[in-house]
């Protein structure tokens, strides 16, 4: 089973990696389940997202950039 990860986005920038808990039976519990919905909104999946973004990472809507040390 694969676990989703997600990046929550803030104004484009990536606050926060958010992998949600797993049950004791190993499914991952629902992340509409665990945060609010406002939450929810400002979440997109990273899980197969190569390389996968860290925080401060920019987010365009469509792809990742890693910050840019200016």
């Amino acid at each position: 089973m694969v676990t989703k990860i997600y990046a929550r986005i803030e104004n484009g920038v990536v606050m926060e990696i958010i992998t949600p808990w797993l049950q004791e039976d190993g499914t991952q519990w629902p992340v509409d389940e665990l945060y609010a919905p406002a939450i929810v909104a400002e979440l997109v999946e990273i899980t197969n997202v190569d390389p996968k973004p860290d925080q401060r990472w920019t987010y365009d809507g469509s792809k990742f950039s890693p910050p840019t040390d200016d």
